[in-house]
């Protein structure tokens, strides 16, 4: 396949190698909304499966309009993960900002003395938990609890009251809404189509005719393979690409 398809050509390639009845729009029989929402449904698997390269985003961070939490900031919603993050000093350059798991980020937090200027900030969620952070400096380190707040580890007061937005800068995999309307085109790389084609419609002869097409799934399994191998167009754009990616939740 060269081209992009529609929801509504997905779903009459699918209605038709199933011997199904020929619609005009996904909405004209029960059957082909029902197979319009298992392409839907099989789009968001991909799409928080495969982490697809061309939903990467350059991005800013969300403020939480807390001053009781400085340090807070928020992952954007459809956002699914975010890779890294960087954060602008007094200088304005952006400095790396690296990623520590909670635990290690906690410990960090206890190795403040009374000589350096830090102040406690409650937790969001367990108001009792308080955590040490250094308000006269850049942040250096982040992570969270959540999977929604993004925490650091230190904000600079005599610049900012809280850290902003402005000067945040990340990279994160976005998940498009998926619009059920007849000349809605996925957001997906137009290699990655006849993978969505082929899941999907292998999904649909098991759901909807109870029998498994076995040229299809193995269509999905080979295009799957295929996807992970191929996932950078630019081989060294990620040689680090088998590290973890820790951040956003998934739909």
């Amino acid at each position: 396949m060269s081209a992009k398809m529609t929801l509504l050509e997905m779903t009459q390639n699918i209605l038709s190698a199933m011997d199904s009845d020929e619609v005009n729009s996904i909405g004209d029989t029960v059957e082909s909304l029902q197979v319009a929402e298992e392409i839907k449904n099989t789009y968001y698997e991909l799409a928080t499966a495969l982490k697809i390269p061309s939903n990467e985003k350059l991005m800013t961070l969300e403020p939480l309009s807390d001053p009781t939490r400085p340090n807070y900031l928020k992952i954007p919603d459809g956002v699914q993960s975010i890779a890294w993050i960087k954060y602008m000093d007094e200088k304005g350059q952006y400095q790396d900002v690296r990623y520590v798991p909670p635990e290690d980020f906690i410990r960090q937090s206890q190795w403040f003395t009374n000589n350096e200027p830090f102040i406690e900030v409650a937790d969001t969620e367990f108001l009792n938990i308080k955590l040490r952070v250094l308000n006269n400096a850049t942040p250096t380190v982040w992570t969270t609890f959540n999977n929604s707040l993004i925490v650091f580890n230190s904000y600079n007061s005599t610049v900012d009251s809280t850290l902003q937005e402005s000067k945040t800068l990340c990279s994160g995999f976005e998940v498009f809404n998926f619009e059920m309307s007849d000349n809605f085109v996925p957001e997906l790389d137009v290699f990655r189509f006849p993978l969505l084609l082929a899941t999907a419609k292998a999904a649909c002869f098991v759901n909807f005719k109870q029998i498994s097409n076995a040229n299809e799934e193995r269509r999905s399994r080979r295009q799957m393979v295929r996807a992970q191998n191929d996932l950078w167009r630019a081989d060294q754009r990620r040689p680090y690409n088998g590290s973890p990616n820790y951040g956003r939740r998934r739909r």
